[in-house]
């Protein structure tokens, strides 16, 4: 199969896109075997992957000299659902031309995604092949954060999408164009959430959750009526995002509310099933 305009594959952490006249753009470089794919093209045949064409893109700096702070570290595999944002950068209605910048989206102060900035030949513009991850198939808000590595600072910016699985938002020649923002303090502000999944469940179910202070962890997980069925001690944790398991088989079929005991509007409806 030759690549047509628009023919787009991913992984888990990394996406390519196909531009006529300009080849495979992106940081997706081999198909390695047993790594899942997703292939999204407007015709069929096999498709033969890079067919020997070098892939544009590839950021040339090494992201580990990037002080990315704090270092919460996102894990792609946690995540149900990814969906792709091809963004371009203004602050001060300036754009950028090097790869020194990191963007992050941010759910209810959850990182969900990284990405930083390539160059684009065609257009000679930095954008950022952006792709975002949901435990939720849609619905959520995804925000915008940029980290300069430079200054040391990070920006806000007021522009937002709407995550839908799967999504392809925009693309290199017609960036999603982020361009409102404002200065923040040299860090990325995370606030207390939770979220556990599959939902529904039968047996067992993996709860993340993110405290925005260090403390002792108790997760409570209520009847429709608020009695406490169930409790979850992990003890005192510094803030950041954990994963951790339950065991639902003790638990009758019905619904159930997972609370975080230190944040009591933090908490998620659950469904258990047999």
């Amino acid at each position: 199969m030759v690549p047509m305009a628009n023919d787009y594959i991913k992984n888990q952490t990394k996406s390519n896109t196909f531009y006529e006249g300009s080849g495979w753009f992106g940081e997706l470089v081999t198909l390695e075997p047993m790594d899942g794919f997703m292939l999204k093209s407007g015709h069929s045949g096999t498709l033969t992957y890079p067919a020997g064409e070098p892939i544009k893109g590839i950021s040339s700096g090494n992201s580990d000299n990037l002080q990315l702070r704090p270092d919460k570290g996102l894990k792609p595999e946690n995540y149900e659902f990814s969906g792709q944002i091809t963004a371009s950068v203004k602050l001060d209605g300036k754009s950028f031309d090097s790869n020194e910048y990191c963007l992050f989206s941010i759910v209810d102060g959850q990182i969900r995604g990284v990405s930083r900035g390539m160059l684009f030949e065609p257009t000679r513009q930095y954008v950022y092949n952006h792709l975002t991850y949901s435990n939720f198939s849609e619905g959520d808000t995804i925000r915008f954060r940029l980290y300069d590595a430079v200054t040391d600072n990070w920006y806000a910016f007021e522009e937002s999408v709407v995550f839908n699985a799967d999504m392809l938002i925009a693309n290199a020649f017609e960036p999603f164009k982020l361009e409102r923002s404002h200065l923040l303090e040299s860090s990325v502000s995370l606030s207390s959430s939770i979220e556990i999944w599959p939902n529904p469940m039968s047996s067992l179910a993996t709860i993340q959750f993110t405290i925005s202070t260090d403390q002792p962890v108790l997760i409570e997980v209520m009847d429709y009526s608020g009695r406490i069925m169930d409790e979850l001690e992990l003890g005192i944790k510094k803030a950041g995002q954990y994963v951790t398991e339950w065991d639902t088989r003790k638990q009758p079929p019905g619904v159930y509310f997972i609370r975080l005991k230190n944040a009591p509007s933090v908490y998620k409806k659950v469904i258990i099933s047999r």
